[in-house]
């Protein structure tokens, strides 16, 4: 059989538009948390594994179970064996792995930094790795159940990390990875995607073994399950070194900065075609809070650094969503962290920016009457009143 006829014969009618529908509606489905972070682009569509993983196990299982019994009468030796599946089988198997990176590629862009080509490279890896068990299953189950039984235990393995991300199964699994990342000020760890590769390369090595084996059905059975045990004893003793919630660390992406005026303002990379727009909220929020008795750093970064002011930055944000946030970096600089004094900080300071009280209001209806009181104040009343809150701000 040629590659083009394993491409012919095999199932893939039926599961690349099933892997490729599922791919895109999952990618599409987080598509909300993308921001304008790369690397957060790149890797949320992966949580797509879920579903994908037991597609091609599924697949994998089916179609070697079709295979099996053609395989079992005429298989003359190992060599014969690993032909028979290879033109059958893998042609498709890495096809529909393609067609997936391609659809995520679509939904979320291409790979830029090292990091997301590593995070697209596990992705690959991991799906080899279960259409291989997938394959492997399909030729050691009895029929009926191999299919099932694939796709249950790809299932398993790719939701159950995403369950709780910060026990051991959520460092060496793709999806377990993927889940958590990232805020602006982190990324994903590189030794959680080493470890989910070298789990995924031995489930592939024990899955290729149990396929080209030619012994019976027994021993294939053995080899299966003694490579899955080790894999899960890998990914056990991987997942405990690395520690609870090791998948991301802090993101040492070089920033952008610029000095105007005096006022040094630094950002991530995604954020640099936005300089001259945060340089004047920042410059906005440093006067509007001068008016009312504090002086601000002329530092600020949006990488957490000594001596500065650290804010955050979306660019999805309208100006009068700027200025709040900006009013909240601002109160838990000033040491107003708990939920009601970061409310009415914030406020007075996104008031005293122009933000206009009917947005203030409309954001946080039961404020309306501090609001409105702080609306009606002096600047001296003002500063006098601001000064009370921090001064009772809650440790």
């Amino acid at each position: 059989m040629s590659y083009w006829g394993g491409m012919r014969w095999s199932s893939a009618w039926l599961f690349i538009p099933l892997i490729i529908v599922s791919t895109y509606s999952a990618a599409i489905s987080e598509l909300d948390y993308f921001g304008n972070y790369p690397l957060v682009a790149s890797s949320q569509p992966w949580v797509s594994m879920i579903t994908v993983a037991p597609l091609l196990a599924g697949w994998g299982a089916w179609d070697a179970g079709r295979l099996r019994a053609w395989l079992d009468l005429h298989s003359s030796g190992r060599g014969y064996r690993a032909r028979a599946i290879q033109r059958a089988l893998a042609p498709a198997m890495f096809a529909g792995a393609a067609l997936v990176t391609a659809t995520v590629s679509f939904v979320a862009g291409s790979p830029g930094s090292l990091l997301e080509w590593s995070v697209y490279a596990t992705a690959t890896i991991t799906m080899l790795a279960f259409a291989a068990a997938g394959i492997a299953i399909g030729l050691t189950a009895p029929r009926i159940a191999a299919c099932p039984v694939a796709v249950a235990v790809a299932y398993a393995a790719m939701a159950l990390p995403v369950i709780d991300p910060a026990q051991w199964p959520g460092q060496v699994t793709l999806t377990g990875i993927v889940a958590p990342c990232c805020s602006s000020n982190e990324q994903i760890n590189p030794q959680t995607l080493v470890a989910a590769c070298l789990v995924a390369l031995l489930i592939t090595a024990g899955a290729t073994l149990s396929i080209t084996l030619l012994s019976g059905r027994t021993a294939r059975s053995i080899t299966l399950a003694t490579s899955f045990a080790l894999s899960a004893v890998l990914a056990a003793v991987l997942g405990v070194t690395l520690g609870e919630r090791a998948q991301v660390e802090a993101r040492s992406t070089s920033l952008s900065c610029q000095i105007q005026s005096g006022l040094k303002i630094c950002v991530w990379p995604e954020n640099a075609s936005h300089l001259s727009q945060v340089h004047y909220k920042i410059n906005t929020a440093i006067n509007a809070t001068k008016s009312l008795g504090v002086d601000l750093p002329r530092h600020w970064s949006q990488r957490p650094e000594r001596g500065a002011a650290y804010f955050v930055w979306s660019d999805e944000s309208s100006g009068e969503e700027h200025s709040y946030a900006l009013g909240i970096d601002i109160a838990h600089r000033l040491g107003c962290r708990h939920p009601d004094d970061e409310l009415i900080t914030a406020s007075y300071i996104a008031r005293q920016m122009g933000v206009s009280p009917s947005a203030l209001i409309a954001r946080n209806p039961d404020m309306s009457a501090t609001i409105v009181q702080f609306d009606d104040l002096s600047s001296t009343g003002r500063r006098a009143t601001f000064s009370r809150q921090i001064a009772g701000c809650s440790p």
